[in-house]
């Protein structure tokens, strides 16, 4: 599919499009969601890891005919990464500017998520988090400061600013 790359360096007007293109010629793929409260209460690298072992167990119930997965990563391994499915893996940093596999999947993650992001917005507009998406802008901070956090902000990640707040 021409114009897969690295998902932050595509035009917004064309995420759909290739969204939609790629899921209508995968052999397979799955969308797995981790929660906020795993988020805050587990960390980042156990909800990762979470969410890697069920979009394998999905793909491997969609793809019987594969007899081996190597699964990529975009990123670098955690230092104690929990339990990954015994399947190899290889873990690219900057993984989504050099293999085609890994940006799909980041193209697909992105529409999805700035859907939610979207949805959220229109529940909580003081937030801004149809321009900012959930990232941490000056703007979605002074928001926070201003509002206080809903049970969709990962407070692992603002610790720091609600403790600024705080004081």
């Amino acid at each position: 599919i021409t114009g897969i790359t690295d998902s932050k360096l595509i035009k917004k007007v064309n995420y759909l499009t290739l969204a939609e293109a790629i899921k209508s010629q995968a052999i397979a793929y799955s969308i797995v969601e981790g929660s906020v409260d795993q988020i805050n209460e587990q960390g980042i690298n156990y909800a990762l890891v979470s969410a890697m072992n069920q979009v394998i167990t999905e793909l491997s119930a969609k793809i019987k005919s594969v007899r081996e997965i190597c699964i990529v990563v975009d990123g670098r391994p955690p230092r104690n990464p929990p339990f990954i499915t015994s399947q190899r893996q290889d873990w690219i940093i900057k993984g989504d500017q050099k293999i085609y596999s890994i940006a799909a999947a980041s193209i697909i993650a992105k529409v999805h998520r700035d859907a939610i992001m979207k949805q959220l917005s229109r529940e909580y507009p003081s937030y801004g988090w149809e321009h900012n998406m959930g990232y941490g802008t000056v703007s979605h901070r002074e928001a926070i400061k201003i509002h206080g956090v809903t049970h969709h902000h990962r407070t692992l990640f603002i610790r720091k600013l609600l403790q600024n707040t705080t004081e």
